[in-house]
């Protein structure tokens, strides 16, 4: 990951992915918060989820900043992320919510709830296409919320 200081790295964690996305992901599939949170725990064990969201959420704060230090860009979402005990749900607009559908298939499958059926939608084109364009929303979205 290059690019990336370990007080960014140290910010997207597992831990902390789970408790920005517990709210969301709890709507969505209709739990309740602590199972939301367990299974996004699960979920961001995997190295290629954490680090989709790493990049996402990185490539997010640049755009969002694109004349600041990554230094200072880094220490404002070190700050702000440190303040908030919880995180309100997301807002997925309609036009985003092919990606959000992936990404979503994409943590039940690392969560172990997924079907073959929709894990299988993943690997065409298509689906990696729509996967991308979930981590580059919410990576943007959550970008926001921790630089502007």
């Amino acid at each position: 990951m290059s690019g990336y200081t370990k007080e960014f790295l140290g910010l997207i964690t597992k831990t902390q992915m789970a408790r920005i996305l517990t709210e969301t992901y709890a709507i969505a599939r209709n739990l309740d918060l602590d199972d939301a949170y367990s299974r996004l725990e699960i979920a961001f064990r995997s190295e290629q989820l954490l680090s989709g969201f790493q990049s996402s959420i990185f490539e997010g704060m640049t755009r969002l900043r694109p004349n600041e230090n990554i230094d200072k860009l880094i220490q404002r979402a070190v700050k702000r992320a440190g303040r908030r005990k919880k995180f309100r749900a997301l807002r997925i607009r309609r036009k985003d919510e092919g990606g959000w559908a992936a990404l979503m298939i994409k943590i039940e499958m690392q969560a172990g709830f997924s079907t073959g059926e929709a894990i299988g939608m993943l690997d065409t084109p298509e689906g990696a296409a729509l996967l991308q364009r979930g981590f580059n929303v919410l990576g943007h979205e959550i970008a926001q919320i921790l630089v502007d």
